[in-house]
């Protein structure tokens, strides 16, 4: 169980950043797809070196301990795509470039690393470590130079951009990634990558070397760990962040439905698309990102200007009168007022009563909280009642109210 805790770590951070991607447009970047490639090719490399995975492809492709050069191969296009996601970020346009001087590079490692092992003999299999276990073959010693170096170098390019991009980035969640990146992450692949190359050069000159098998799985887990993490935390943030966001969105929606749904009732040429109400409209507004929440304000405010011509200034001073009688805030007053005014110029269109003497603006605070305030004043409140019933008796009393 513990063998697949590294791969678990990678591949459950690449499926956190392909979610952050599939909800948030705006982060869909070749930055963020190259970590996607990274971290599943990371999690299949380390998922081959497993107990059940070296013995599975091994027994498949028929060859003893070829999972092992299938594991580097794979951890090193990882970390190359690791490297193009750095690479892309210090350059943007200019990565391809930087990029094809390197690809030659890590090609002709992963070329050397498959040519060595075939060159070596064919021995049983050896799950702790192949490596280790023929450490005093050269084919196997270069091996390990070739895969330390490579390693090494691709670290100590991204070890440098995790501390220039630290000291940079606004957020303190990327900052916490970044640093699990640059002080986890290539820390443990430097350590293994050194490592490697002791071995191989102890390989050459015929010593042997304490066994350090656990050493080794150690300093590859605290790698994957750092790696994996250092976009875990920041992206499953992130993604929480955008959740509530989004939530909060589609929440205004549905609590605007009130006056949402009398003022298109009244004038459907306002709508852009059709509504969507209860669970499912809440649904869609979430999936929407903001957009439908932007259209519903737009929509509200289209609606407005269609009524103002109905809307009657003594229904909002006789609301707003009564609001402050009631001892409410100055905003709370301006929101029963303009409920007022608005449920009050709706009924007017039965009567095809026109006065347009708004004295309440209705693009003073047209953002989405406050026609929820509305909305909800315009659905329930008492004083909205209150008033709209003195204004009917004014007019009841006084013709020229009519």
């Amino acid at each position: 169980m513990i063998a697949w805790l590294t791969p678990a770590v990678a591949l459950l951070a690449a499926a956190v950043v392909g979610f952050v991607l599939l909800f948030s447009p705006n982060a869909r970047t070749p930055a963020r797809y190259m970590a996607i490639v990274w971290l599943t090719l990371e999690g299949v490399a380390q998922a081959a070196v497993t107990p059940s995975g070296y013995h599975a492809i091994n027994q498949a492709l028929g060859y003893n301990n070829i999972a092992i050069v299938i594991c580097h191969s794979l951890g090193l296009a990882a970390l190359f795509f690791l490297l193009m996601m750095y690479m892309f970020w210090r350059l943007e346009g200019g990565y391809r470039a930087a990029l094809r001087k390197r690809a030659p590079v890590m090609a002709a490692a992963i070329i050397a690393l498959n040519v060595l092992f075939f060159a070596t003999p064919e021995v049983p299999e050896i799950l702790d470590s192949w490596r280790l276990a023929n450490a005093g073959r050269p084919t196997v010693a270069w091996y390990s130079i070739v895969l330390g170096a490579a390693i090494a170098w691709t670290m100590f390019e991204a070890g440098r951009l995790s501390l220039v991009y630290l000291r940079r980035v606004p957020s303190w969640y990327h900052r916490v990634g970044l640093s699990m990146v640059a002080f986890g992450g290539c820390l443990g692949s430097a350590l293994f990558a050194l490592l490697g190359i002791v071995d191989g050069l102890a390989g050459l000159a015929g010593a042997t070397l304490p066994p350090h098998t656990g050493l080794n799985r150690l300093l590859v887990l605290l790698a994957v760990a750092g790696f994996s993490l250092g976009l875990l935390v920041p992206g499953t943030i992130g993604g929480t962040v955008e959740v509530i966001r989004r939530s909060r969105q589609a929440e205004l929606c549905r609590r605007m439905e009130p006056l949402y749904r009398a003022l298109t009732q009244q004038y459907p040429e306002v709508l852009k698309r059709r509504p969507r109400y209860g669970g499912i409209g809440w649904i869609v507004n979430w999936w929407g990102n903001g957009r439908r929440l932007n259209e519903r304000t737009i929509e509200v405010l289209d609606a407005l200007v269609a009524l103002r011509p109905r809307m009657d200034r003594l229904a909002a001073d006789t609301a707003a009168a009564l609001a402050e009688r009631h001892g409410l805030p100055d905003d709370q007053i301006r929101v029963i007022a303009q409920a007022t005014q608005i449920a009050d110029a709706l009924r007017a269109t039965e009567t095809e009563r026109r006065t347009g003497d708004s004295t309440v603006p209705m693009t003073q605070q047209g953002e989405a909280p406050w026609l929820v305030r509305v909305s909800r004043a315009f659905a329930g409140s008492p004083l909205v009642a209150q008033a709209l019933a003195e204004v009917a008796q004014r007019r009841a009393e006084d013709p020229a109210h009519a």
